[in-house]
């Protein structure tokens, strides 16, 4: 739905949504109230990203919010990978060039602390 409501738990097989883990760095996790539970695998669609391109902020000074803004578009999306190179190239891949529109404009206005502009 398009609201949300605080819930205090969640029956097992029910999904929900958890707020406030900036600070983490995950693409799937279980949740559980044991220590003795057996994680859930994150799901595998077979995809692999067809289109891949070197983003850079135009400001050089935007280079730490770029990496962060990156790292977080990576976790919201799973089929987003990104990855550097040895020459510190940050390399974007998505599945097609519309998702990659998708991404790069995301990762602009959305996932960078600040608006950036990038150099594609």
């Amino acid at each position: 739905g398009s609201s949300f409501v605080r819930v205090s738990s969640v029956p097992a097989g029910h999904i929900c949504a958890i707020y406030n883990l900036e600070g983490l760095q995950l693409k799937n996790v279980t949740i559980c109230d044991t220590m003795n539970c057996m994680p859930l695998r994150g799901f595998d669609f077979g995809l692999q990203p067809l289109v891949k391109v070197n983003v850079e902020p135009v400001l050089a000074s935007d280079t730490e919010i770029l990496e962060r803004g990156l790292l977080k578009l990576s976790l919201a999306d799973a089929s987003v990978e990104v990855t550097a190179t040895s020459k510190g190239e940050r390399i974007l891949a998505c599945l097609g060039e519309i998702h990659l529109e998708r991404s790069i404009l995301d990762l602009e206005t959305v996932y960078c602390d600040h608006e950036i502009k990038l150099r594609i």
